[in-house]
């Protein structure tokens, strides 16, 4: 009990000392953009490579990267505990490399990253009619809300950060995952401000899309993952539940949709190739184009950096997921059509459409966030914020560029 009153009197100092931007956009505020559609390899008449069964691989050189600068970047991946990363080019592996024991079938917690899988599941129903749109009330499928002040918000509200709801860093980040029920406890939230009038990174507005899509689609979350997104684009689910692609759960038994889907590097690659194509695999389009590009492209203009639980470059000014301002856009010296899907500890798929390039790194975070910020609150908090920032990502980030620019 006494841990718990620690945490409660640091949460509350935390939203008294650090108060959001914020700006009365509306509820479905935009900001024009004017990106490369890209997504086609440099022939344009060459048939699209896509990995069936497994990646196809090729020699680095011969993709203009540089060998010597790739293995820089191999060793700065080891340096912080990294556990794989690879590189896409053209439909092609062109470099991989793993650490720790991680093997190509290794699967690992990917942390944020689900909320993008989670994003395209979204998108998913509204192509297949099982839900109507992103502009759809919530309060449609979450009965709680029906009659309160949370009716208006809607689904993509939820999508972009900007619901309104009760947020608070240190619950939101350290505490939310050790609750029973975290589907339950999202959808209890109070609403602190209009919908559409702040952004804010809260796992715990993500957590409310699990009762919209059990209620939209008639199944578990989960389940409607592999019927629609991860077995049409080869994702391993073989093996025992723990060696293949899972989603990690709380003690309810609800899919945690802001965190951690169980994946390998090389099947993180797939999401972001399926992206790379606008939604196809293959002959299918198995998400639609307007959604992959509504996804990965500003959703609203409090932080132009955010899409539909993707990240975006070349828009400013952008917030890191921790309440700090990036100088300029999330990564200056990328190309601004580049997006990603992030997730704690730096791991990452960034997606760079004008020149087909897929990168993937995974790198374990601090095991039980909570514990630590028990015995050492200052410490514990730096790190996250660390985190926010995308220090290692982008120090990464700029070697492998660098490769791609030999």
């Amino acid at each position: 009990m006494n841990r718990i009153a620690c945490l409660v009197a640091a949460v509350g100092c935390w939203g008294a000392c650090n108060s959001p931007n914020t700006v009365d956009e509306g509820p479905d505020a935009s900001i024009e953009t004017s990106w490369p559609d890209g997504a086609l390899p440099p022939d344009a008449s060459a048939p699209i490579l896509f990995p069936v069964p497994d990646w196809a691989e090729g020699d680095p050189a011969s993709f203009g990267f540089d060998e010597a600068t790739l293995s820089e970047a191999a060793n700065y991946a080891e340096t912080i505990g990294s556990s794989c990363m690879a590189v896409i080019q053209d439909g092609r592996l062109i470099f991989e490399r793993y650490w720790n024991g991680a093997t190509p079938t290794s699967v690992h917690k990917t942390w944020s990253i689900a909320k993008s899988f989670t994003s395209t599941l979204v998108g998913i129903a509204i192509d297949r009619g099982e839900l109507v749109s992103t502009s759809q009330r919530v309060s449609d499928y979450v009965s709680d809300w029906q009659g309160t002040d949370k009716e208006d918000i809607t689904i993509r509200h939820l999508l972009s950060m900007t619901s309104g709801l009760e947020f608070e860093m240190v619950a939101d980040n350290l505490f939310a995952a050790f609750v029973d029920d975290q589907t339950q406890t999202a959808i209890d939230l109070s609403r602190e401000e209009a919908p559409g009038t702040t952004w804010h990174y809260s796992n715990r507005a993500v957590q409310v899309l699990h009762r919209v899509l059990q209620a939209a689609t008639g199944v578990d979350p989960e389940q409607y993952a592999i019927e629609h997104l991860w077995r049409p684009i080869g994702m391993n689910l073989q093996g025992e539940p723990d060696q293949r692609t899972h989603w990690d759960r709380d003690d309810s038994g609800d899919a945690t949709m802001y965190m951690s889907v169980f994946s390998s590097c090389r099947d993180l690659a797939r999401l972001g190739y399926l992206y790379l194509h606008k939604g196809r695999w293959q002959d299918s389009q198995v998400i639609s184009t307007d959604f992959v590009n509504a996804a990965t492209s500003p959703s609203q203009a409090l932080n132009p950096v955010y899409g539909y639980l993707w990240w975006v470059n070349g828009a400013e000014p952008a917030e890191g997921s921790t309440q700090q301002m990036f100088d300029g856009t999330m990564m200056n010296f990328a190309p601004s059509d580049l997006f990603s899907a992030q997730g704690l500890g730096q791991t990452f798929i960034d997606v760079v459409p004008s020149t087909n390039t897929v990168y993937v790194h995974i790198r374990p975070a601090p095991h039980d966030p909570f514990v630590k910020f028990i015995t050492n609150p200052e410490g514990t908090m730096d790190e996250l914020f660390r985190d926010g920032m995308r220090i290692e990502h982008k120090q990464l980030m700029r070697i492998l560029l660098d490769a791609s620019r030999q």
